[in-house]
């Protein structure tokens, strides 16, 4: 039996063209941490001013997260939903300079370093409701 806590991932990623069979990308890692603390776990709103990523009680950051949870619709959506939803991306930056972006739906893994200097914001002037999960080191 297996004493050290861990961080597992499993990941598979398709890209498909047109008329071709899909090309897959997969990762699978583990990878022991320190901490046996719980992982902060929060729903929160996105709006167009950057805001510093919450951390909660953790102190050195394992694993990060993000998730943009727009775009799941419970009817079948009309073209202005569409069109809407659409711009509710998600953008990260690093001491100000944007380095990704979160399409609804979309979500990203990361270790990041000097976590103070990451903040999120929203291109759209709705917002966007996001997952945040930060895994302790």
């Amino acid at each position: 039996m297996n004493s050290t806590t861990r961080i597992t991932v499993t990941d598979k990623t398709y890209h498909q063209v047109v008329g071709d069979q899909p090309v897959v990308f997969e990762t699978r890692f583990c990878r022991d941490v320190k901490s046996e603390e719980q992982p902060y776990c929060r729903k929160i709103k996105v709006g167009v001013e950057a805001k510093s990523i919450e951390l909660g009680w953790i102190d050195e950051v394992g694993m990060l997260l993000l998730r943009n949870e727009e775009g799941v619709f419970t009817t079948v959506p009309t073209d202005e939903e569409k069109e809407r939803m659409a711009d509710k991306i998600v953008v990260m930056s690093v001491s100000g300079i944007d380095f990704c972006k979160l399409y609804p739906g979309e979500s990203l893994r990361i270790t990041p370093i000097g976590i103070s200097a990451w903040t999120v914001r929203c291109l759209s002037s709705d917002g966007a409701r996001c997952s945040l999960t930060v895994i302790p080191a």
